[in-house]
This record gives C-alpha cells, sequence and structure tokens, in this order.
C-alpha cells in the first residue's frame, strides 16, 4: 500500500499523460526489479500496436517501437482481445519456438501483459518483463492490475483535462481572432464574470470585480442602457423563453471610446428560476460604421439628386463630408459660371464660421492643394504640418496667423463626367491621424454624387438662360412686327393738307412715308438677324418671314 500511495503522491503532480505514464513505469520497474516495464497503444487494425515508452534497468534494452501482436503467438492474441493478462514464466519453454523467438530478439524471457479493453476494443496495453525465466507471484500479478487501472483511470483524467484545456484555448484564440467576448453573471449571488475581451469591449484594461450595475450598466452609452437592462430581465424571467440578442454602444470605463457590441446569451434555470446567464459579445463597429457611411452616402445622393440650387447641393456635401468623416471642420470651394460664361470661385462650410475664412484670399494650386485643383487625386494627411508637401509656397509658407488649427487633412477633387475639375472637398481636425483609408473611400462617393448634381444644375441654368433669351427674342419678334403694322397702316392715311385742297391723298406724301418707313424697317431686320433667338424665332413664324430673312442674310 506504501507503494501504491507514493506513485499516488508522484502521478498526481503531473498533468501530462506521458509523464504520468513514464514515472508509474519507471517506479514499478525499480519497485519488482524487473527488467523493463512498458506501455503501448493499440493501432486501429487491433494487431499492431507501438510501445511509446518504457523503462530499463541497466544492461537492458529500450524496446519502444512498432510490432505485430500475432508475431508473440495466439495465446497472446487469444488472452488479450479477451481482455485477460498474458502470463509467460519461461517462453522457451511455454510457446513454440517461432513465437519464443519473437520474445527473446528484444531480450524478454519471462513476462506480465495487462490489457485495456473499452468497447469491446482492445486500446491499450503496459507490461512487466524480464530478462530471466521468472515465477510470477500473485502479489506481483496483483500490483500490476491494480497499477494498470489507477494509471489508466488517471491518465483518462489527464488526457481529459488535457482536452478540455486545449478545447479551452483553441476556443480562447477563436474568440480572440474574432473579437469575442464571453460573460457569465449569477443573478442569484448577483456574481457577474466577464473575460479579457469582454472587458475590452467595455473599455476596462485591469483586472478588478466588474458588477452588474457597476460595469455593465454603467458602461453602456446613456441612451441604450434602459433597452438592454429590460433585455437581460426579460431573459432571466421565471420560465422565459425569451432569447437574449441585442446591439447596443458601450462607452469606455475607462478609455472613454465609443463601440458598437452585439450580445446574445441565454439564462439557465432551475426549479423555474434563472440561476445562470452566459452568453458572447462581439464588437460590431465596423459594421455599423460602415452602415452609417452607406447611409449617408444614400442620403446625400437622394438629397442632391433633388436640388437644382448650386448653393445648396454644395451645402449638403459638405455638411455630409463633415459628419462622415469626423471633422471638426469641412469646406467646398467651387467654381461659379456667370451670365457671361465666366467662372469665380465660392464656398460652402460646415463646422466652422464663414468669418473664418473670409479675411483669407481664396486657395491656390500650391503643393498641397494642387492634386485637388487639378484633379489628380486624393490628399490625405495625419499631419499636415509635417508632410513634405506643405509650407513651400510663398508669402506664407503655411497656414496664416489666426487660421483654423489643422493637423489632420483630407482633400478630395470634384470632377465631372466630363473631365472638368468643378472644385474640391476639404477636411481638416486639429488632432493628428484622425482620417483613414475608409473617410477617404467614402468621401469620394460623396464627391460624385456632388459633381453629378453640380453637372446637373448648371445644365438647368444653361437651359434656363436659354429660355429666357427665347422669351425676350420672341417679344422682340412681337414688338417688331406690331411696329411694322402700326407703320404700314400709317402710309394708307391721306395727307390732310392735300385732301383739304385736293380731296384726294397726296402722291407726293404717300412717297415720302414709304421712304422713312422702309428705312426703319430695314434697321430692325439688321437689328434680329444679329440676335440668333430671334432669328431662330423669326425663321419658325412664317413661310415669308423665313424667306425674306435669308434673303436678308445673303
Amino acid at each position: 500500500m506504501r507503494f501504491l500511495d507514493g506513485l499516488g503522491k508522484e502521478t498526481s503532480k503531473s498533468t501530462d499523460a506521458d509523464a504520468v505514464l513514464e514515472i508509474t513505469t519507471r517506479m514499478l520497474g525499480e519497485h519488482l526489479g524487473v527488467a523493463i516495464c512498458a506501455y503501448a497503444d493499440m493501432e486501429p487494425d487491433q494487431d499492431h500496436f507501438t510501445i511509446r515508452g518504457d523503462w530499463h534497468r541497466q544492461g537492458s534494452s529500450s524496446i519502444v517501437g512498432y510490432y505485430s501482436l500475432r508475431d508473440f503467438g495466439e495465446l497472446a492474441v487469444l488472452r488479450l482481445h479477451q481482455g485477460l493478462p498474458l502470463i509467460i514464466n519461461d517462453n522457451q519453454v511455454e510457446l513454440p519456438p517461432e513465437e519464443a523467438a519473437t520474445f527473446q530478439n528484444i531480450g524478454i524471457a519471462a513476462t506480465i501483459c495487462m490489457p485495456l479493453v473499452k468497447e469491446g476494443r482492445l486500446t491499450a496495453l503496459m507490461a512487466i518483463h524480464d530478462s530471466a525465466p521468472r515465477v510470477w507471484t500473485q502479489n506481483e500479478l496483483a500490483l500490476l492490475t491494480e497499477v494498470t487501472e489507477r494509471s489508466w483511470a488517471h491518465i483518462e483524467r489527464v488526457r481529459s483535462d488535457q482536452s478540455a484545456a486545449e478545447t479551452a484555448e483553441r476556443l480562447s484564440l477563436a474568440t480572440q481572432a474574432a473579437a469575442i467576448g464571453i460573460w457569465d453573471y449569477d443573478p442569484v449571488a448577483d456574481h457577474l464574470r466577464w473575460d479579457a475581451q469582454c472587458r475590452a469591449l467595455f473599455g476596462i484594461t485591469s483586472n478588478d470585480e466588474v458588477t452588474y450595475e457597476g460595469s455593465f450598466i454603467a458602461g453602456l452609452h446613456p441612451e441604450d442602457r434602459r433597452r438592454a437592462d429590460e433585455a437581460v430581465r426579460r431573459a432571466i424571467a421565471p420560465d422565459s423563453l425569451e432569447g437574449f440578442n441585442i446591439e447596443y454602444r458601450t462607452i469606455g470605463l475607462e478609455d472613454g471610446i465609443e463601440r458598437w457590441v452585439a450580445a446574445s446569451g441565454h439564462a439557465i434555470f432551475e426549479a423555474s428560476k434563472a440561476v445562470r446567464f452566459i452568453g458572447t459579445v462581439i464588437d460590431i463597429s465596423d459594421r455599423k460604421k460602415a452602415e452609417r457611411h452607406l447611409k449617408i452616402m444614400n442620403d446625400t445622393g437622394a438629397a442632391v439628386a433633388a436640388e437644382l440650387d448650386l448653393d445648396k447641393i454644395v451645402q449638403i456635401s459638405t455638411d455630409a463630408g463633415v459628419e462622415l468623416s469626423g471633422a471638426q471642420f469641412g469646406a467646398f470651394f467651387y467654381n461659379v459660371l456667370d451670365d457671361q460664361g465666366g467662372s469665380y470661385m465660392l464656398y460652402a462650410l460646415s463646422g466652422a464660421p464663414r468669418s473664418a475664412f473670409q479675411n483669407y484670399p481664396m486657395p491656390r494650386a500650391t503643393a498641397v492643394f494642387e492634386p485637388t485643383f487639378l484633379g489628380t487625386g486624393v490628399v490625405r494627411s495625419d499631419d499636415i504640418l509635417r508632410d513634405p508637401r506643405y509650407g513651400k509656397n510663398a508669402p506664407r509658407k503655411g497656414m496664416p496667423e489666426g487660421h483654423l488649427p489643422v493637423r489632420s487633412y483630407l482633400a478630395v477633387p470634384v470632377v465631372s463626367n466630363s473631365g472638368d475639375v468643378l472644385g474640391g472637398l476639404f477636411f481638416g481636425h486639429a488632432e493628428p491621424g484622425k482620417f483613414h483609408p475608409e473617410h477617404e473611400r467614402a468621401l469620394l462617393g460623396i464627391a460624385g454624387h456632388a459633381a453629378t448634381a453640380i453637372d446637373n444644375a448648371r445644365l438647368f441654368q444653361s437651359a434656363e438662360r436659354e429660355l429666357s433669351e427665347r422669351r425676350r427674342a420672341e417679344a422682340a419678334l412681337q414688338t417688331l412686327n406690331s411696329t411694322l403694322e402700326q407703320r404700314v397702316e400709317g402710309v394708307k392715311t391721306p395727307c390732310s393738307t392735300c385732301r383739304s385742297t385736293h380731296g384726294t391723298p397726296c402722291p407726293t406724301g404717300r412717297l415720302r412715308k414709304i421712304s422713312a418707313v422702309y428705312g426703319q424697317t430695314r434697321s430692325a431686320w439688321s437689328s434680329a438677324i444679329s440676335n440668333p433667338f430671334l432669328c431662330k424665332t423669326m425663321e419658325r413664324s412664317t413661310p415669308q418671314g423665313r424667306t425674306d430673312l435669308m434673303a436678308r442674310s445673303a
């Protein structure tokens, strides 16, 4: 019994199955004074086995290796597969020569081999061997039987623990890779446990104790606290069949960072009372950010598509860019066409008053601004003050005194479908490193919506100008026609002096009036021909009018 107690104490210190077997074979071999003590695992074919480890005394050789059970004889196959020990005192006497030779070739003359049979299959072997014939006693057989049973039972526990530990490690690695946290809440004792990832999603880096009210509820966004608390209470209500699936925002208790979290779990009930509430949390901040960006872009696209007012289009685009990028302020510098076809630059602001820019000249195509105003690409700088393109142009060599503080800088050109640069969207933040590639991609979408809307607005403005010119031309034509008709009527009126004298129209007076009307008409036609809108209107008026116009043009 002292040996078994000592063996138990030694093996209990180990959590590795191979180490347990190594301790067991060494202590048993030394205690019984045998030449070799070994253990083996059976292969699935139920014939071959691998001796994975052994203890051998000085002067004996290790027998670790790969073997066939049939080579050791029919007796070995029969007894071991039946779950019975194989006991041989002298193999040269008890076995046929060819079977005894298998034992002799590895230095064994006497053996006791104990099988482990599980679910009708031979699974493992443990054996003690001596290099000379030996009559095994019942005490030795009993001790080997007891050691084998204890060892295998302990190994099963160790392997189970190892498997559980490996599974837990794989789960931990998987949850870390997927940013999944695990929580476990005892509603009876009001005891809450969070793993490291769960703590991280609530902005906690310490290992301090967490509580339901002080950590979970306190760590939620104020707008989400009541909703989340009610969801938990419904899930742990007596005999609740409602699952726990919710999305909420957290505000880091230590770092103050806002995160979006998706939580799911279920309660375990005993006697209609929730005794455990377990589940997982996962960071969905990136997904929520992408959804928010997509919504802003879609809403902006719809808003500017419905607008024909250029000022409103650029203001909507600038406001959307600030909201989407998290910039402190943004500006949209853009070219405006005047009635004469010329252009001049205006700007829209968001996040800053117009007074912040009104005392400064319009931006020029400097090294920083050039890619935007020439439409060659996006400029994104984590710190514009350290950017090699910054401060290269006279006279200011950088931002003028009193300018809004800019460290993070992001600028996107707004380019027409025709390839013309319409302007640029510019965004800034006083802290470095605020803009990232996803902001750049999203703002390119905003710029695309703005460019299409500006193109449409300009087409509308051009059509409005043409329509206005046409209306003026048509009005002028109507006035001209009316004037001509009145003057022709005047030719038919007799000279009052002559009629009073002769009673008939005066030929000389009529010729004088016809000459005057002809001169005025010729002058009117010359003016009409010089106006393209009036020409087009007159050409469409009457066949005679078109003929007269063509003759006059010639």
